[in-house]
């Protein structure tokens, strides 16, 4: 079945684009970066805490973090 933004949570579906110019790697991308900022956000910017949040390692953190240049 195919995904729609109607599937996505809102604060996820706040930020897609709803013209169909970005590919499912750009919308993930997106989503993850996202996801990573208001977990530091929450965290205070405490990476060990921001892990725990999105239930990665500390390490996963730090690599997507140097992939979004965060």
């Amino acid at each position: 079945p195919e995904i729609t933004p109607a599937d996505l949570p809102v604060e996820i579906n706040q930020q897609v684009p709803s013209s169909s110019g970005f590919t499912l790697s750009e919308n993930m991308a997106m989503a993850e970066r996202h996801f990573l900022t208001r977990a530091l956000s929450k965290s205070q910017g405490n990476k060990t805490e921001a892990a725990k949040l999105l239930g990665i390692s500390r390490k996963n953190l730090w690599e997507k973090l140097k992939n979004h240049q965060l």
